[in-house]
């Protein structure tokens, strides 16, 4: 799956977190460069500091968090604490199993060392060597259950042309699912009674240079030179009075 989207990092985090929870997968990110890589750990890191979650945690290093369940015939689930609460005869009712979260710079040397059910590759366009993405390619392998691999690319496209734009390109041969969406899907267009279109509109002098709206009578009380830094347009009467500028 490619995910083009603005705050991509902390999306991936919370979805390698419901990875490990719910997916039983093992989970290997690879950030594109070493500040990506600080902040995906520190993402991760708070979540499993809170309560419920922490009682799972089994082992926790600065680029590694490591989960373990208890898992009854049933289906029921018990954090390492709980099981250990239980006498010896209900204890043999479960069975342990551990995943993790392994955060680690994308490189050859990485790559070679790791394998994972879940493959996250952070911020795809800015991967230096095309080698580490072929590299990367053989991380992902079937769990101990059958579990089967993922693979999850992350990009806020940077570029028209590259590793992004191949995956897309290829993506109804590869099968891969492509999810897209940026500020404009999820802007709204002003409401009327904040613009107020049903009021005669006014001169409005605008600054390119400081986004920066102003009345008549303001454009007026400035000096000539910043005056021209100004260009006059017609708005609505509430760009004026009812939008200020934070």
């Amino acid at each position: 799956m490619l995910l083009e989207i603005h705050g991509k990092t902390v999306s991936a985090s919370i979805i390698e977190s419901l990875g490990i929870l719910h997916l039983n997968r093992d989970v290997v990110h690879l950030a594109a460069i070493k500040q990506q890589s600080l902040k995906s750990q520190s993402y991760i890191a708070n979540y499993f500091n809170r309560p419920i979650l922490r009682d799972y945690v089994t082992k926790k290093k600065e680029t590694r968090v490591e989960i373990t369940k208890y898992i009854d015939e049933m289906g029921n689930i018990l954090s390492p604490i709980a099981w250990n609460n239980l006498d010896d005869i209900e204890k043999e009712k479960y069975i342990a199993k551990t995943n993790y979260i392994q955060v680690i710079l994308a490189t050859l040397q990485s790559t070679n060392g790791e394998h994972g059910q879940f493959l996250v590759l952070d911020e795809l366009d800015i991967i230096r060597a095309p080698q580490v993405i072929e590299e990367a390619k053989l991380v992902p392998t079937v769990g101990m259950n059958g579990e089967l691999p993922i693979t999850f690319l992350t990009s806020s496209r940077k570029f028209s042309y590259g590793y992004v734009q191949k995956e897309i390109d290829d993506a109804a041969k590869t099968g891969t699912h492509i999810r897209h969406w940026n500020i404009i899907d999820v802007t709204k267009p002003c409401p009327p009674e904040r613009h107020r279109p049903d009021l005669p509109k006014l001169p409005i002098y605008v600054s390119n240079d400081t986004l920066e709206a102003v009345s008549e009578e303001q454009i007026m009380q400035m000096s000539p030179d910043l005056q021209q830094k100004f260009v006059k347009t017609e708005g609505y009467n509430g760009c004026l009075n009812n939008c200020k500028r934070i």
